[in-house]
């Protein structure tokens, strides 16, 4: 437990009706509006009193300090739990200094529930650090959530651009951490992103994993080296430069690995040598099936039906699909379509051998799968799908991937997934691969049936 969060559970104590997470956020408003009471910060007669014997007064003075915060504690305020805060606050402010304070306290003032990510501090440190390489003046913080980010980016004297879908709880941390009057644009960053719209200047991606952090000669971190990447603006293969209207067209998607990934395979190879997956294949997202809804008996290809070698040649899951809808017949499963999870185990991919006829029986892929069909220009599925397996093709994948709370690959950069160009030699390589595969999985099974029928003449039924 941190000397914080000690403090604040030990303020907690004082207001036994409040749960913990309210308990710290009324304490982390009455630390704010202390320090901004003693600092000349406030207008007199909304101030921390000094004869705090009139408990009306003093919770009307609470609640327009908060109300020139645009901050709100998402309760009422009793004003006998305010001057027990108080009390406990003033008594022990001292042994905590709470001038030192940042947004890294807001953390605890919000329900344990939520989704919220939490920053380490060494890791907002490390961020702040990278975000003022460059010596910016100002520094864009599209997924502040505490505040942690930009008091530290506002303590090193430069400006902070935030955006948040939970701006409210960012102006809590950065209240209790002494910055007041921060403006919070109230947006989803990711699909919104006000401060980027419009803009002329060119973004700097930057994908930090260990390959770049980490020297492999000495397992030394690289932070320097990474510090002066952001400084130069330079693109290479852990980063690239986007300009900011093209944001516009790529779903305004900010994550590093969407626009890095294509950058990284320009860089490798000659642009003429790959092609894109949507050139050649059309992508068929999955359709929800639901059992118990009207329609026909299929079955579902799920994660689990693809095998790491070889051809798919069954489905398990039971369910049911409505030949009513849109295009229904176009999710039932086709010979030589590729099947690959965009959720769960993403990556895998498989290829269909046969498959039943649309229709009763048919078969249609599952909630986490999606289909290539092929749009008939030569490039073999055969192909693609060992291409796909590859450790390179792997690789690629996994640079595709966004969100972490539920990770998946999203069709539009699945459609500009670049793949190589083959040759007829080369799609005829991989087909006598596949079917070598194929063949070392009819002896595999014909193996395990015999092994099943060795011990059979032992206590027989």
């Amino acid at each position: 437990m941190t000397e914080h969060e000690n403090f604040l559970r030990h303020v907690a104590l004082s207001v036994p009706k409040l749960h913990f997470y309210q308990a710290a956020r009324l304490t982390l408003a009455v630390i704010a509006w202390l320090k901004a009471s003693k600092g000349n910060v406030l207008d007199y007669d909304i101030r921390l009193p000094a004869n705090r014997a009139d408990p009306i007064n003093t919770l009307r003075n609470f609640n327009s300090a908060l109300e020139g915060w645009t901050l709100d504690l998402g309760f009422q305020v009793e004003s006998q739990d305010l001057l027990r805060v108080i009390e406990v606050v003033s008594r022990l402010e001292k042994s905590v200094r709470l001038a030192d304070w940042s947004g890294d306290s807001a953390q605890w003032a919000f329900d344990s529930d939520s989704e919220s990510i939490v920053l380490a501090p060494y890791v907002a440190d490390l961020m702040a650090f990278f975000s003022l390489a460059d010596g910016a003046p100002e520094v864009y913080l599209p997924f502040e959530e505490f505040g942690q980010l930009a008091c530290r980016v506002r303590a090193k004297g430069a400006a902070a651009a935030i955006e948040s879908k939970i701006p409210n709880q960012v102006r809590l941390g950065l209240v209790a951490s002494g910055i007041y009057g921060q403006s919070i644009h109230h947006t989803d960053p990711v699909m919104n992103p006000a401060s980027v719209v419009g803009s002329s200047e060119q973004v700097l991606f930057v994908r930090v994993t260990n390959e770049l952090l980490t020297n492999a000669d000495t397992q030394t971190l690289k932070f320097r080296q990474v510090g002066a990447l952001i400084r130069d603006r330079a693109e290479g293969g852990f980063s690239s430069l986007v300009n900011a209207n093209d944001l516009l067209t790529d779903d305004f998607n900010m994550e590093a690995s969407r626009h890095v990934t294509g950058r990284a395979a320009t860089h490798r190879q000659v642009p003429t040598e790959f092609t894109t997956i949507s050139e050649h294949f059309e992508i068929i997202r999955p359709r929800q099936h639901h059992m118990g809804l009207k329609g026909v008996s299929v079955e579902e290809v799920q994660a689990q039906d693809i095998p790491s070698f070889g051809l798919i040649r069954h489905a398990t899951k039971l369910s049911v699909h409505d030949l009513d809808g849109p295009n229904s017949f176009d999710y039932f499963l086709k010979a030589n379509d590729l099947v690959i999870c965009i959720k769960g185990a993403i990556g895998r991919v498989g290829c269909i051998s046969k498959a039943p006829l649309p229709g009763p029986g048919g078969w249609v892929s599952g909630q986490s799968v999606a289909v290539l069909r092929s749009r008939g220009t030569g490039y073999a599925a055969h192909a693609l799908m060992m291409y796909l397996r590859s450790p390179k093709g792997q690789a690629g994948l996994r640079r595709l991937v966004v969100g972490t709370s539920a990770p998946t690959i999203q069709a539009k950069a699945l459609k500009g997934f670049q793949i190589p160009i083959l040759t007829a030699v080369q799609s005829d390589m991989a087909l006598e691969v596949l079917e070598a595969e194929t063949d070392i999985d009819y002896q595999i099974e014909q193996l395990q049936q015999k092994q099943s029928k060795v011990s059979s003449f032992l206590w027989p039924d």
